[in-house]
């Protein structure tokens, strides 16, 4: 099923209604739902998650020349 643990142990201790997860499961239409969720995911979180990434590796790259320059500094 290719659950995650932590998917797995949200059920086990009955977090969410099981009845509710499972006549969602098995509505005819849940294909359509979890695809326009992905579709919505990959179109709106990812691209935030992507732009945290460049922010990150900008932010990184300014601390790697401002130690290198500080070294040669001192050298």
């Amino acid at each position: 099923m290719k659950l995650t643990d932590a998917a797995v142990e949200t059920l086990k201790e009955r977090k969410l209604n099981s009845r509710l997860v499972s006549e969602l499961l098995s509505h005819p239409d849940a294909p359509k739902l979890f695809s326009v969720m992905e579709v919505y995911i990959d179109r709106k979180i990812l691209p935030q998650i992507n732009t945290m990434n460049a922010v990150y590796k900008v932010a990184e790259e300014s601390i790697r020349e401002t130690t290198m320059w500080t070294m040669a500094i001192v050298i």
